[in-house]
């Protein structure tokens, strides 16, 4: 799965609670509850857009892992049945 066909504005629903999804790579779990608890305590804009940088540096990181391209098909897919 690649990074580039999730767009930002799928990443901020997630980052900002609009959208969720049940994740199996643990990793994922907790840094998006850590980046949600840095958006929660300061909602600045500049901080979602260093956020999404973040999750997506960490998972092309991670590429390699085969939960990786799971969690993001169940991200995409969810994305595209809304």
């Amino acid at each position: 799965m690649d990074l580039a066909k999730i767009p930002n504005e799928t990443w901020d629903d997630l980052l900002n609670g609009r959208m969720s999804c049940q994740f199996e790579f643990l990793a994922l779990q907790i840094l998006l509850a850590r980046l949600r608890m840095r958006i929660m305590r300061n909602p600045h804009p500049v901080t979602t857009y260093e956020s999404i940088n973040e999750i997506k540096d960490f998972l092309r990181r991670m590429d390699y892992l085969p939960v990786v391209h799971k969690d993001l098909e169940k991200i995409y897919l969810k994305r595209n049945a809304s």
